[in-house]
C-alpha cells in the first residue's frame, strides 16, 4: 500500500470529508457593527468604550437606567468598541451592560469622532446627526443625559 492510499483511508476514517459533506457555512460575526442607519428616526446614545477603560464601567449603572428610562421614547442606548471579539466578549461578560455592544471593526466612528480619551459619548438625533459629543465619566453622565433629554424634547436639568 502507498504512502498517499494510507493517509487517504486514514483520513477517511478519522471522519475526513466524504461525498456526502457540505461546505461550511458562513458564520456571523459575533457582534453586530454599528450601523447608524439602522437607527432611524431613534435617538441614539452610544458610547465608545475599550475593555481596559476603568472609567467605562462606572458609567455602567446610568447607561442600564438610560436604556428602561427612555426605551418608549424611541432611545437606543449602545457601547461601540474597536477591539477585537475575545476583548469585547470580556467587556460584556465584565460590565453587565443591559443594552447592545456593537463594534466599529475599522475604527470609522472612532474616527469620526475624534476619539482621545474614553469613555466617549455621542447622541444622535432622530435625524442621525450628532447632536452632543464629549469624552469623560462621571460628571459627563448628567450631561449626556441634558443631552438626551433635549434629542427627546424633554426639559434638560440645570
Amino acid at each position: 500500500m502507498s504512502v498517499v492510499t494510507t493517509l487517504l483511508l486514514m483520513f477517511a476514517f478519522a471522519g475526513g470529508p466524504s461525498a456526502t459533506t457540505t461546505a461550511p457555512t458562513e458564520t456571523k460575526p459575533e457582534f453586530a457593527e454599528f450601523d447608524l442607519e439602522s437607527y432611524k428616526g431613534k435617538v441614539v446614545v452610544t458610547q465608545l468604550v475599550a475593555s481596559w477603560c476603568g472609567a467605562c464601567r462606572t458609567t455602567v449603572p446610568a447607561l442600564n437606567r438610560w436604556t428602561t428610562t427612555y426605551a418608549d421614547k424611541g432611545v437606543e442606548v449602545v457601547r461601540v468598541s474597536k477591539e477585537k471579539a475575545s476583548l469585547i466578549r470580556r467587556l460584556v461578560s465584565r460590565d453587565k451592560f443591559a443594552g447592545k455592544t456593537l463594534t466599529d471593526p475599522r475604527g470609522e466612528l472612532h474616527a469620526a469622532a475624534n476619539v482621545t480619551a474614553f469613555p466617549t459619548w455621542i447622541v444622535f438625533d432622530r435625524n442621525g446627526d450628532a447632536a452632543f459629543v464629549d469624552a469623560g465619566a462621571g460628571w459627563m453622565v448628567d450631561k449626556v443625559e441634558d443631552a438626551i433629554k433635549k434629542a427627546v424634547g424633554t426639559t434638560p436639568s440645570k
